[in-house]
């Protein structure tokens, strides 16, 4: 047994011996395979390390290059937007202007940290200019920027801007900016607008105004400030002296003298130049230009010193002259002359060398030179010398001429004709050699230049004669023309081509024409022809492409007619504009219709006359020509052509304008869903219709109806056109109301913040959708009780709209409202008192019933919490009645909350039984299909219902109250009565102070 037993043991423990070894070998292999896992892992992460760092490096590549690209598109867009320095300006001699730093002036601007600008004055010629140029290497910090004024056409502020801010953004010191990327963005959302003079100065300045905090110290030099237009000096000169008061800004500004820049900048230090100032620069110059030819000017090197230093009265100008004709004369002899007599001034120098000219010159030459000078004088873009020529060629009902035919050498014909008054700049521009050539030929006649002498209606009529002339050239006639523009236009096509010359005479026909103040019979009536003619219809197809608006087209309208006031009877018998627009649509609409060529040109036509009539708030005929169209486009393509969609979506478009939001709401959807049918939802226009069928739901208080369709037009168009679009912005805007109206104060507050905060940005303050946004947190402020915040805003945006818009604007007016309300809400009865007499006495809201009922609303609660209750309601009493008596039934929706707070009042008085009819035609019996309810007095319990469903509606409880008409067999009488004023946005009067029911708090005595 024992040794059974001990076999039994010798067993078990070979046994556990065996499964130990077993488990071991398991552990091993356990252990063996997490190592390989692990080390799979570690090179799974390695690999995945990689990849994602592959990823991140081609992710920002991609960022660099969209960076690069819309760097690039920003810099372009703003470069056609501004003169490039003019070439023929040279470097100034060594050792010239070393004066003007070493000036106890300039010292002393030193000394006060270049806080204010330096001024530069003199008279014309005197070396402005060659100062500036000289700054522009000297200034002493390292950057300097420098603009000249000197092109007409870009002597504004806008082209100042343009060119401030194209040099700053391509500033390494810029680019490193951390929101250089946004600076970008702003510039690109301004480019919708194709041309930079089209954007406000005030666009523009916002961008460079975020950038200078970030720029080092830099030189900003302007040269030539008088050469602008009275409206660019009025906005630039304060801007200009806040500017300089920057840190990191040494700014200098020169101008000649006069009367506006010396008033504005006269407490500033000025460098004036005097003839001495000057002297040794222009000793300098003439020396350097001595050595430059020395073959044809050293032999008289010490004549010529003593004659400019003793003659030219400090006049750079006058020297430059002297030695121009000196290099030119042909032999000793004649420099002699010019050197024994020369004249005392500048202009007796010019008449001089006109008189001489004029001997060397034919009669045909001596005409063909005086209609090359009024050419130049008025011109506001640089010509070359080909151009200009084929301008003295063009004729009547011609195609102009190219020039390469005409002429075999233009600068030489240019040169001898009009040497030495006009100079000719390396990539072959003609203009005058100087400012003061144009002063020379327009100032006071001398009895000897009767032959060149030029005056300012004479110049202004010739250009806007040669405008009228290349706008009506036969290709601009043709229907063929008129049609490929039109069908470019409504159906997005590429850019057009910019003919020859025809953009100049498209953007600055009207400018020439009502710049002439006694025009001539013949050119009123070229002007006449043109306006009701073919041509008018080609011209306005062509500014809508440059442009992406016909707003040029009233701009032009709204000057002419300033214009012609001022005309004789009979010449404005001769410029006829009560069909402006319209006649010339209509009659080549008329025309297509008769070719039959392409059953669609009359009505794409028509579409063009349909989107004028809207811009200029002619809303009838906006509606009748739209429906026209959409209707006859229907009917030619069918309902699902993209075009005729097209044509429904911006006739629906007036539905809502009218206030017509069933037919508006129908619609929309119907064209929504056969959008998203035809197009799919890559394009947007399916998403447009959800916004706008959920804009009229808004109006209609169907705010969850709204809710929906306006969320499903944000998703679509994050996936369509952006976050970033108009339109996605407009959604939110919309959605931000629809939130508001149903007590979501907080969330609606986010919606417009966000749109507000994205459209200042890019766009500036006075953005219309940044104001709307900016208004509507007035609202939703107010309402949070957060008024300090609201009566910032409010204050901004009254202030905005009264400068873009003007004072007795409905959206100024609105914003007055909201301020009242607000000042209200704030128990500061006397001032909210002050804004509404502002409004009634002045008269903003006469023609506007409901905006009226609000202002009386308010004025009857301050009078109320004043204690003068029964003056209180005897204002809203009077509205009421008023509303009776014009037949107002309905649509008014301010009138529901007077109603409520007059039968309060009337309570409050113990006159509870006059209260009760103030509620009569609010609701009526479910079973009743009438149009009015005066058949079937309603019973007093039907008015204690209508009462209380009303005061649910108010106090955002609309499905309370329908649970109480439901309950009681009744319904709303009028669902529009409830519909919201459309406005920008209006002052919501349902939710403000109001006199409190019986058994609140009130600390209000009932008396007279």
């Amino acid at each position: 047994m024992g040794r059974i037993r001990q076999c039994e043991l010798d067993l078990e423990s070979e046994v556990t011996l065996e499964s130990e070894l077993k488990h071991e070998q398991q552990r091993k292999a356990h252990n063996n395979l997490a190592v390989l896992t692990q080390n799979a892992l570690r090179k799974h992460d390695e690999q995945n390390k990689d990849l994602s760092s592959d990823v991140k490096a081609i992710r920002e590549a991609v960022n660099q290059e969209k960076t690069r690209h819309d760097h690039l598109e920003a810099v372009n867009w703003l470069r056609q937007g501004y003169a490039a320095p003019n070439r023929l300006r040279q470097k100034p001699e060594q050792g010239t202007c070393a004066w003007v730093p070493e000036c106890d002036i300039w010292s002393t601007w030193a000394q006060g940290s270049y806080s204010y600008p330096m001024i530069i004055c003199g008279p014309p010629g005197s070396g402005k200019t060659t100062i500036a140029t000289w700054l522009s290497e000297a200034a002493g910090t390292s950057i300097t920027m420098v603009h000249f004024f000197q092109e007409r056409e870009y002597a504004t502020s806008n082209a100042f801007a343009t060119a401030l801010l194209h040099d700053m953004i391509q500033l390494e010191t810029v680019q490193a900016v951390p929101h250089y990327l946004i600076v970008i963005k702003q510039v690109l959302a301004l480019s919708i607008k194709k041309k930079v003079i089209d954007v406000d100065f005030s666009q523009l300045w916002l961008i460079i105004l975020g950038l200078l905090p970030y720029m080092p110290e830099f030189t900003l030099v302007v040269d030539g400030l008088d050469e602008c237009n009275e409206e660019a000096r009025t906005m630039l000169t304060p801007t200009f002296i806040s500017l300089s008061s920057q840190h990191n800004i040494r700014l200098i500004v020169t101008f000649r003298h006069h009367p506006q820049l010396a008033r504005a900048f006269e407490p500033y230090p000025t460098i004036q130049l005097t003839q001495t100032t000057s002297l040794n620069d222009i000793q300098l110059y003439v020396n350097a230009e001595i050595e430059r030819n020395g073959k044809t000017l050293q032999r008289l090197r010490t004549d010529i010193v003593d004659t400019i230093m003793s003659s030219c009265t400090g006049l750079f100008i006058w020297a430059v002259v002297l030695l121009r004709c000196l290099k030119d004369a042909k032999t000793y002899d004649e420099q002699l002359v010019c050197l024994r007599n020369p004249p005392r001034s500048l202009y007796a120098f010019y008449e001089k060398l006109n008189r001489e000219m004029m001997q060397e010159l034919t009669p045909d030459d001596i005409i063909m030179r005086r209609d090359i000078f009024v050419l130049l004088v008025g011109i506001y873009k640089s010509v070359t010398c080909k151009e200009l020529l084929c301008l003295l060629s063009q004729e009547m009902n011609k195609e102009m001429p190219r020039g390469s035919d005409s002429w075999i050498d233009s600068e030489a014909t240019v040169l001898r004709l009009c040497w030495p008054l006009v100079r000719i700049s390396d990539n072959g521009i003609v203009q005058l050699m100087h400012g003061t050539v144009k002063e020379f030929l327009t100032g006071p006649l001398p009895q000897t230049m009767s032959s060149i002498h030029i005056t300012f209606d004479e110049v202004e009529a010739t250009l806007a004669t040669k405008c009228l002339v290349a706008l009506s050239q036969e290709t601009y006639l043709s229907k063929n023309t008129i049609a490929i523009l039109i069908r470019q236009n409504v159906g997005s096509a590429d850019d057009p081509e910019d003919p020859y010359f025809y953009q100049y005479a498209a953007r600055h026909w009207y400018t020439h024409l009502i710049a002439v103040r006694r025009p001539e019979m013949s050119l009123v009536q070229l002007a006449a022809t043109f306006l009701m003619w073919n041509a008018f219809v080609s011209w306005s197809e062509f500014i809508f492409q440059t442009s992406g608006s016909q707003g040029t087209m009233l701009e032009v309208e709204s000057k002419l007619k300033l214009w012609r006031q001022d005309l004789s009877d009979e010449l404005q018998k001769i410029l006829v504009l009560d069909n402006y627009f319209s006649k010339p649509y209509r009659a080549v609409a008329d025309a297509f219709k008769e070719d039959g060529g392409d059953n669609t040109l009359p009505y794409i036509t028509l579409y063009q006359l349909g989107e004028y009539f809207n811009l200029a708030a002619r809303v009838e005929e906006a509606f009748e020509v739209k429906q026209t169209v959409a209707k006859a486009l229907v009917n030619l393509l069918g309902e699902r052509n993209p075009l005729a969609l097209k044509a429904q979506s911006t006739f629906a478009w007036e539905y809502l304008n009218q206030s017509r939001f069933p037919e508006a709401e129908a619609t929309f959807r119907r064209l929504a869903q056969i959008q998203e049918e035809v197009l799919g939802s890559e394009k947007p226009d399916a998403f447009v219709s959800f916004q706008r069928q959920g804009c009229a739901e808004l109006y209609m208080t169907k705010f969850e109806e709204a809710d929906i369709c306006l969320t499903r037009s944000l998703a679509g168009f994050i996936s369509t056109i952006g976050v970033d679009s108009f339109f996605y912005l407009l959604s939110q805007m919309t959605l931000g109301q629809v939130n508001e109206y149903q007590g979501e104060i907080v969330r609606a507050s986010l919606e417009y913040e966000h749109v507000w905060r994205y459209r200042s940005t890019m766009l500036g303050p006075d953005n219309p959708m940044a104001v709307w946004a900016h208004c509507s947190m007035v609202s939703a402020y107010r309402k949070l009780q957060r008024y300090e915040d609201a009566e910032t805003a409010v204050e901004q945006v009254i202030d905005s709209r009264t400068r873009t818009i003007g004072a007795r604007s409905s959206g100024t007016v609105d914003a007055i409202i909201h301020k009242a309300v607000l000042y209200l809400d704030m128990e500061r009865y006397s001032e909210s008192m002050e804004l509404v007499d502002f409004i009634l006495d002045g008269g903003l809201v006469d023609e506007d019933f409901e905006r009226c009922v609000q202002t009386n609303h308010v004025r009857a609660t301050v009078e109320f919490f004043m204690t003068r209750v029964g003056i209180a309601i005897e204002i809203l009493q009077s509205l009421v009645n008023q509303s009776i008596k014009i037949g107002l039934k309905g649509r008014v929706r301010s009138l529901l909350w007077v109603r409520l707070d007059l039968a309060t009042m009337l309570r409050k008085q113990g006159r509870g039984d006059e209260s009760s009819i103030l509620f009569d035609e609010i609701v009526t019996s479910v079973d009743d299909d009438s149009s009015s309810s005066w058949e079937i007095p309603q019973s007093s319990g039907e008015l204690v219902v209508a009462e209380e469903a009303l005061r649910l509606v108010r106090n955002r409880r609309p499905d309370k109250a329908k649970s109480v008409l439901d309950r009681n067999g009744l319904r709303w009488f009028r669902l529009e009565d409830f519909w919201i004023l459309s406005g920008s946005p209006p002052a919501d009067t349902a939710w403000m102070k109001e006199p409190p029911l019986e058994g609140e708090c009130s600390n209000v005595t009932a008396r007279e």
